[in-house]
């Protein structure tokens, strides 16, 4: 009787019958047989020459496709496309970002950075100075620089993001005065604010307006000043 089981799984696993079906007909548990498709062992059946040229194709239509949709377009597997980009010297790559200057931009940003060096040099410059710059929440094209890769064979091209799509002021404080290498944290950075920076924008800078900074909008700023 089991011998006969068993050539009944024979013969119905290359006619197509799933685990479901062969149970359903012979009243044996999947788990008393295994079945699974045979398939070339060479690993070059499906990385053909023609396969290879529509894959350079694609690639070098839109070098930014992710290898599983293309895999999937070519009903093959990740890896096998892995290795056909391999076999076509090309790598994956990172993208980089970097912030879009224009030449405008970039001619202010030189102008502002001699005249800061200028000032420190001839020492005329004050004991404490303040910087500020953004931090910027990107409401541009999502680039993860881990997943969106660039499949190339040198050369890739940046993703670039705007100033200020969306941002909130973050303050950096450069002085002469005070203890190197210290860590900043939140207690640290409101005491800074309150003990130090305010009271200089009262001295200094009372009544100036600059780029909206005696209107900042940081939730905690009615606790701290």
């Amino acid at each position: 009787m089991e011998k006969r089981k068993r050539e009944t799984v024979v013969e119905l696993v290359p006619v197509g019958h799933g685990d479901k079906a062969i149970k359903a007909i012979t009243g044996t548990p999947p788990a008393q047989f295994i079945t699974s498709k045979l398939h070339d062992r060479s690993g070059t059946k499906k990385r053909t020459p023609t396969f290879l040229d529509g894959l350079k194709r694609s690639v070098t239509a839109n070098p930014g496709t992710p290898m599983s949709v293309l895999a999937k377009k070519r009903n093959v597997s990740r890896a096998t496309v892995s290795r056909a980009v391999k076999e076509l010297n090309i790598i994956s790559y990172k993208r980089s970002q970097a912030h879009l200057l224009t030449g405008k931009m970039k001619e202010v940003i030189l102008r502002r950075c001699k005249k800061v060096l200028n000032s420190l040099q001839s020492g005329t410059s004050p004991p404490l100075k303040f910087f500020s710059d953004e931090k910027i929440f990107t409401v541009d094209r999502s680039s993860n620089r881990q997943n969106s890769r660039w499949l190339a064979k040198k050369e890739v091209p940046k993703s670039f993001r705007t100033k200020n799509p969306a941002s909130v002021m973050v303050l950096g404080v450069v002085s002469t005065a005070g203890d190197a290498g210290d860590k900043i944290n939140i207690d640290v950075y409101l005491g800074v604010l309150k003990e130090v920076f305010k009271p200089w924008m009262d001295e200094k800078a009372s009544g100036d307006v600059y780029n909206s900074a005696p209107a900042h909008k940081a939730p905690f700023r009615p606790h701290c000043c």
